[in-house]
C-alpha cells in the first residue's frame, strides 16, 4: 500500500499502509518547507522505486543506474 505523511505535526511522520511508522522527519536547520518536502519524497519512495524498476526492466540505462544506487552498487555507468 501507499506511504502517507502527516504534515500537521513535528516531526513530520511517514506511515505505511498499516499505520506503522516508516520515518520521522525533522526540519532542524533546514526549516519546515524542506522538512515537508523531505517527508513527501520519502512517502513517494515506493512509487518512485516501482516506476524506476519498470523503466529499468524496459532497458532504460539511466533507470538501471538509479536502481544500482538504491541497491548500494557503487560502480555505475556514466
Amino acid at each position: 500500500g501507499p506511504w502517507l505523511y502527516q504534515a500537521k505535526k513535528t516531526p513530520t511522520r511517514v506511515t505505511g499502509p498499516k499505520n506503522e511508522q516508516i520515518a520521522a522527519v525533522y526540519g532542524g536547520m533546514v526549516g519546515e518547507v524542506e522538512q515537508l518536502s523531505n517527508a513527501r519524497l520519502i512517502a513517494a519512495a515506493p512509487a518512485l522505486l516501482d516506476y524506476t524498476a519498470r523503466k529499468a526492466d524496459g532497458g532504460d540505462k539511466e533507470a538501471k543506474n538509479l536502481l544500482g544506487l538504491v541497491e548500494g552498487r557503487t560502480n555505475q555507468e556514466e
